[in-house]
């Protein structure tokens, strides 16, 4: 009878302690799966889009490559950055960015590189670093950030670059977790974008 009594006593016990370290999931929001503008008759990229727990969609953002020389402000080598970009309205001139993927600090060379969450800006050791934003108002006011989520495999496959013709082709897969909450919507904690490709423009 004794022995009965210590073990019902001890259940709960038992119970909390293996359920009081249990993480909860991440936060989904289908608004992350809404697709959004871009324009058509531009260099564009394709990727799937993950909200784990939630779905993916195909996902198509307009790209380009930007050529970052040493100067006064920065002394890293010359490197490129390639951002990809979505917008609240994509027609005309008309374009405010919403989304914005951006991997950067990268060799202007032909490899694949893994990309990291950058330690922070400048960055002393060139650490190719992505990071995927979400905007409000005119694109200029950002309203969630998420970084590159290093426990994953990320990283970026430049196939081929001509800075002749400007032009840089290549492929990606990157995963990101939430650094910043949206102020106006709640965004999902965890976004990958898996399976990329693009072509893009480089400009200096």
């Amino acid at each position: 009878m004794r022995l009965t009594i210590i073990i019902l006593l001890a259940f709960p016990f038992l119970f909390t302690n293996c359920t009081k370290d249990k993480v909860p999931a991440p936060f989904t929001s289908k608004i992350d799966l809404e697709l959004l503008p871009f324009w058509s008759d531009s260099f564009l990229c394709t990727a799937v889009k993950e909200i784990p727990g939630l779905g993916s969609v195909n996902w198509t953002a307009n790209c380009a490559g930007y050529i970052h020389r040493p100067n006064e402000y920065n002394n890293n080598p010359e490197s490129l950055d390639i951002q990809f970009t979505t917008a609240s309205n994509a027609k005309g001139s008309f374009y405010e960015v919403r989304e914005c993927l951006n991997i950067s600090i990268l060799p202007i060379k032909v490899g694949v590189f893994k990309v990291l969450s950058a330690p922070g800006v400048p960055n002393p050791d060139l650490i190719f670093s992505g990071s995927y934003s979400h905007s409000i108002a005119d694109g200029c006011v950002l309203d969630a950030l998420w970084l590159i989520d290093n426990t994953k495999t990320n990283f970026i496959n430049i196939t081929s670059i001509d800075t002749i013709a400007k032009r840089v082709n290549g492929s990606f897969d990157v995963h990101f977790k939430m650094k910043t909450q949206g102020k106006e919507t709640l965004h999902s904690e965890v976004i990958n974008f898996k399976s990329g490709s693009f072509r893009a423009k480089i400009y200096n």
